[in-house]
């Protein structure tokens, strides 16, 4: 709780500071052992956030052995494993994690997905394959060890 405590603190003045006169905003911040999401609207449907809000963030220069095409099938596979059981999570939790077996040499990579619980199924399984595309655009094309796509309502 104190972390999480500790994260919200720290978006809300980033928040506040870029969007003071929005009627709509979301921030992230990503640390090292969680990342948390500050959002907020002037309406309980919160606006068209899901069309503009998206952010993804990849490792520097370091980059996997493995091939970007090795890469983006395991990416892609690990995605699969996850998106379903995530988007059919109760009004409580729409989270999964996991790892799968990829490329020669059997590397592990791993992941997690969620939705933010209040959005149907249909939608949060939309939401983490446009997380998914996103994330195989930015960060498998470069072969990156680790990558996040954030948006309004759901991240990978």
């Amino acid at each position: 709780m104190e972390a999480c405590r500790e994260c919200v603190n720290n978006t809300m003045p980033f928040l506040k500071q870029k969007c003071p006169k929005e009627k709509e905003g979301v921030a992230w911040t990503v640390l090292k052992t969680m990342m948390c999401m500050v959002r907020y609207a002037d309406t309980p449907r919160q606006g068209n956030l899901d069309k503009w809000a998206w952010n993804v963030f990849s490792t520097p220069p370091n980059k996997t052995p493995a091939t970007a095409a090795e890469l983006e099938k395991g990416v892609s596979s690990l995605a699969d494993k996850l998106k379903d059981k995530a988007a059919g999570g109760d009004s409580a939790k729409k989270y999964e994690s996991g790892s799968i077996s990829y490329g020669p040499g059997s590397r592990t990579l791993y992941g997690s997905m969620q939705c933010l619980p209040h959005i149907a199924e249909v939608q949060c399984r939309q939401c983490l394959s446009d997380a998914t595309t996103r994330s195989l655009n930015d960060c498998t094309k470069s072969r990156r060890f680790v990558g996040i796509s954030l948006s309004a309502n759901c991240y990978f």
